[in-house]
């Protein structure tokens, strides 16, 4: 379980926005699941996936992602 909205320092509702791998969908150990696009380069800020699994769900109320790792 990941807390993107600490992570990034946005908002649940604005959570979706940053999302590079959305719900459902699979990721690999280290790859890039949501990131800020400021207009400055330099203050990117990324999260990438501790495992490699399934992006189970992504929480609107509490920024919560939770990440599934397979059987």
């Amino acid at each position: 379980m990941l807390n993107l909205v600490n992570r990034l320092g946005v908002t649940p509702d604005e959570l979706h926005g940053y999302m590079l791998k959305k719900q459902g969908e699979e990721v690999s150990e280290g790859e890039i699941i949501a990131e800020t696009r400021p207009w400055i380069q330099w203050f990117r800020t990324s999260v990438e996936s501790p495992v490699t699994g399934t992006v189970e769900s992504v929480s609107s109320v509490t920024g919560q992602t939770l990440l599934r790792k397979p059987p």
